[in-house]
Parts: structure tokens; sequence; C-alpha cells
């Protein structure tokens, strides 16, 4: 095996680094397992697991264009898991809001997806 001169390692890294960096001009992403596609182009990007893809989508909704990947990828899910727990915790908040205004649980339901969709704030499984 070859061994590595310092030149090629710190090339090794500036790429790695530069790749981290991406530049997302789209406007519709979404995540499938693996991978993150985009409906407009033929733009398709390979992540290591769904945790990344879904921080590079709520990223990109949030309105980034450009965005720096953690480089633990424990940060990266631990981001999506506290993202995802606050968007759980607002969409239980404007559901009981809503439910002690009308009393009714289907207009309580969807007046919540109305005030999320307005917001761009993307839908959680695990809400009400």
């Amino acid at each position: 095996m070859m061994d590595k001169t310092c030149l090629e390692l710190l090339t090794e890294r500036m790429i790695e680094r530069f790749l981290s960096r991406l530049f997302l001009r789209e406007t519709r992403l979404r995540c499938i397992y693996k991978g993150i596609h985009s409906s407009k182009s033929k733009f398709t990007m390979s992540v290591k697991t769904p945790q990344e893809g879904k921080y590079l989508i709520y990223a990109h909704r949030a309105g980034h264009r450009t965005i720096q990947m953690p480089e633990k990828m424990v940060e990266v899910t631990r981001t999506v898991a506290n993202y995802e727990k606050y968007l759980r915790e607002l969409r239980n908040q404007l559901y009981d809001a809503y439910y002690q205004r009308t009393l009714d649980t289907k207009i309580s339901a969807k007046l919540t997806q109305s005030a999320l969709d307005r917001l761009g704030l993307p839908t959680i499984e695990g809400g009400r």
C-alpha cells in the first residue's frame, strides 16, 4: 500500500469540506431512502442516512440555499430529532388552541394543518 503525502491528505480533506457544502437551487426536494431528488430537474444527491436527507430538506425548506453539514453524524441525528420534536409540540399546541375555540376535532385539525402550511413547516408523523 502506498503512503499518502501531506499534500494528498490535505487535498482530500479540502475536497471533503467542499463537498460538504451543498448548493441547493431547487424549489421542491423530497427524500427517498438513501437519496434526495428534485421534482423540477434532474438533481439527485445520495445521502448516508435518512436523517442526513431530512437535515438537508428541512434546511432547504427553511430558506437556506447553502448548507454546511455537521461533520459528526450524531450532530445531524440529534438536530433532526430535536427539530421534529419541536414541530410535534408546535402542532399539538396549535391543535389545542384551535380545539378550545371551536370544540370540533375536524375543524381543529384542518386549521392546524393550514397554519403549518402557511408557515412552510413540514408535516411530521406522530402528531395529532
